[in-house]
């Protein structure tokens, strides 16, 4: 296994270890942001600045888990709420490279 799939194992095995938690963490800690670098959170943080400098101080460089306390993760997965990076969509392409044409 080479670096990169290292650190993605355990990148995926923090994000695992924070969807197990989340239940009970949402209940006293929704909206703050998270630390995880290994299986229990580091701690939680009113901003996600103040997050990843602890992140820094405490893990770096090795991988570590900085995400907010929300129930979105509960709704759509372990990844979270998929996000509209606003590409178009081969609809609009087709239809864009017709209005070219024509």
């Amino acid at each position: 296994m080479d670096k990169k799939e290292k650190y993605l194992k355990r990148l995926d095995f923090l994000i695992d270890c924070f969807m197990k938690q989340l239940p009970e963490m949402l209940k006293q800690h929704e909206g703050k942001w998270i630390v995880m670098g290994e299986e229990k959170p580091l701690g939680f943080y009113e901003t996600d600045e103040e997050a990843y400098e602890a992140a820094i101080h405490k893990y770096y460089p090795q991988p570590f888990l900085l995400r907010k306390v929300d129930k979105e993760f509960l709704e759509h997965g372990k990844y979270g709420k998929p996000v509209d990076m606003g590409m178009p969509s081969i609809g609009d392409i087709d239809t864009g490279i017709k209005m070219i044409l024509n």
